[in-house]
């Protein structure tokens, strides 16, 4: 005995062509997700983690590169001021101080920005610094003294190193 139903044509008792996911499917489908997050949510964080403390590291390395290379471009002294701020945070600002003849610049002052080469302000950023610290390039390139400077984030650190050439780099300091 053949029941027409819609465009098709089925014999009663006979199960047709089902398309979809049965509930099984479904749940173990979901269950393989919730594994693959679980393993994959951690690593993602100390990822994140890492990149923040690398892009801070390479932000500070710029800016002592920059300033360096300004100072032997322009013939002229070069600061770089890094401002450390209180919970995590930081200011870098690359400045021509001695060509200004002031004794200090805001680069927030309209009237003083012409002497501020770069400024980097990372004051909303969980990287700290090590401490504030001032640098100066001499037209020659080299800083008054070979220097270190720590940048942390989530229990990790990493160093940027300024030798008496006024070489800047990542690594460990003295090796």
């Amino acid at each position: 005995m053949k029941i027409r139903e819609g465009r098709k044509l089925m014999r009663v008792g006979k199960v047709g062509v089902v398309r979809g996911f049965t509930l099984i499917e479904l749940l173990v489908t979901i269950a393989v997700l919730v594994i693959v997050a679980t393993i994959a949510v951690p690593n993602f964080q100390m990822l994140l983690s890492s990149n923040r403390l690398t892009a801070a590291h390479n932000e500070i390395l710029s800016g002592l590169n920059l300033a360096r290379s300004e100072a032997v471009k322009r013939r002229e002294v070069v600061t770089l001021e890094l401002d450390a701020i209180d919970g995590g945070g930081w200011v870098l600002q690359v400045k021509r101080l001695a060509a200004s003849g002031a004794a200090s610049i805001d680069c927030d002052a309209a009237s003083e920005t012409k002497w501020c080469v770069k400024v980097v302000d990372e004051s909303s950023s969980p990287v700290t610094l090590g401490a504030d610290d001032t640098f100066t390039y001499n037209a020659l390139g080299r800083p008054s003294a070979a220097v270190a400077i720590e940048v942390s984030y989530a229990g990790k650190s990493k160093k940027v190193c300024v030798n008496l050439a006024g070489v800047a780099e990542g690594g460990e300091c003295g090796a």
